[in-house]
């Protein structure tokens, strides 16, 4: 991030304060809306039995080269949110907080990442259905949201209701997959689960 860097020459333009504050705010703004779509990230890619606070933290700095620090009280207080609308589980284990994601938090996650793809893929113009079938995923053409190839893929989106059946064909044929090896269906349990928890907190 800018706000701390060093010039390495005085003809840098970060040498001029309202640059430098310019960019800063920039930093601000796009990260604010990427520090959720970070910690699910860094969560849902390590242990199942989870990960805490500070582990956290060094694991973004580390990912991001130390230029993303988000500091112990904004990373607390985005943790406690999260637990708070249901999107972490926390488990107390040796007076620290072990953070898992919830089947909501899964959803949210994939809607989250598909969504930066589809921003990252606009601005670098990269072949976003190389990237789906490298990472047997497809993303929602309706509303971005990311959907993994399982053995039960859902015959529609779960974020937006955008019918998804063909495809998850495509992707299987273009992976040389058999079709008869997967069951499509309508609807999951967690779908279910998350939808009636909506319900009750309407």
């Amino acid at each position: 991030m800018i706000k701390n860097l060093k010039a390495a020459s005085d003809k840098a333009l970060i040498n001029y304060s309202k640059f430098r504050s310019y960019l800063t705010k920039l930093d601000s703004d796009i990260l604010r809306g990427s520090n959720t779509l970070l910690i699910l990230d860094i969560i849902a890619n390590l242990d199942p039995q989870g990960s805490y606070g500070y582990e956290i933290n060094q694991i973004l700095q580390t990912k991001s080269n130390h230029s993303i620090n988000l500091g112990e009280p904004t990373l607390y207080k985005l943790l406690k949110k999260l637990y708070k609308e249901k999107v972490l589980l926390a488990k107390k284990v040796e007076k620290r907080n072990y953070y898992t994601l919830t089947s909501l938090g899964w959803v949210i996650y994939d809607y989250a990442t598909g969504f930066f793809t589809n921003i990252a893929a606009s601005l670098l113009d990269f072949d976003r259905r190389s990237f789906e079938i490298s990472h047997n995923v497809i993303f929602c053409p309706t509303c971005s949201n990311r959907i993994r190839l399982e053995n039960h893929p859902p015959r529609f989106c779960r974020v937006c209701g955008t019918y998804v059946q063909n495809l998850f064909e495509n992707l299987i044929k273009a992976k040389n997959y058999s079709l008869d090896h997967y069951e499509f269906l309508d609807f999951t349990p967690n779908l279910q689960k998350i939808s009636s928890f909506y319900e009750l907190n309407q």
